[in-house]
């Protein structure tokens, strides 16, 4: 009987910690590197218009992309220390924008996607956003100014990623699976049921689990992954 209890309780902690693993991979690590946009390579000498230096830090100004120069007038990827900011020059009327702070590395390489949302309160300009240390060059994409669609195309996931996005998941859910039907096995040895009863709830439930949580993740995050056409508002 102690034994039993014992493999019972050790299997609901393996089953609880691999859910929790579970949850933070697919929420976590799984979504940012697989599921996140990727853009191009950026070249520095396109955008990059002046370097400053000041007291306690320098900086690097870029010019925005054309289709948004009635906006943004420029954008500036400045360091205090070995932290490092991004902040936006707007146009006067712009009060509420949402927009993404793609960062590259030194060799032009992505490292990091930051997505950003304000309502303006300094004149002028946006509120200083901290990126990875290691950036070198930024891109800033708007994608909503007071409250219209800039946009044309959203980013989509590569087909690469999204199938290792999907085979890691498949894989951790029927992980889940299994641990699930070793709890179930466990509690019918303590409580003598039906071990043909247990692992068939097991398997079904844990099916129909595992197939809801892929589904509504990839619905949340249906346009992030497949992507979505809008008209580009003037």
């Amino acid at each position: 009987m102690t034994d039993a209890i014992t493999s019972a309780f050790v299997a609901v902690l393996a089953f609880i910690a691999f859910c929790a693993i579970y949850i933070f991979a697919m929420v976590g690590p799984m979504s940012r590197f697989l599921l996140s946009p990727s853009y191009k390579k950026h070249r520095p000498t396109d955008q990059g218009i002046g370097k400053y230096q000041f007291p306690s830090g320098k900086g690097l100004t870029f010019q925005p992309d054309e289709k948004y120069r009635r906006y943004l007038t420029k954008y500036v990827l400045f360091s205090y220390g070995d932290q490092k900011y991004v902040t936006c020059r707007l146009c006067g009327d712009v009060i509420s924008l949402r927009y993404e702070i793609v960062a590259y590395d030194h060799k032009g390489k992505q490292i990091k996607v930051l997505e950003c949302a304000e309502n303006v309160t300094s004149q002028w300009q946006t509120k200083s956003v901290r990126v990875p240390e290691r950036t070198a060059y930024v891109s800033v994409i708007l994608k909503r100014v007071n409250e219209q669609e800039l946009i044309s195309t959203l980013r989509r996931t590569s087909f690469v990623k999204l199938a290792v996005f999907s085979v890691l998941t498949v894989a951790m859910t029927a992980a889940v699976g299994l641990l699930a039907r070793t709890v179930t096995l466990s509690i019918s040895d303590l409580f003598g049921l039906p071990w043909a009863l247990a692992t068939g709830l097991t398997l079904i439930l844990s099916t129909v689990v595992g197939l809801h949580v892929v589904f509504l993740y990839l619905l949340i995050n249906r346009k992030q992954i497949f992507g979505e056409d809008h008209d580009l508002k003037k």
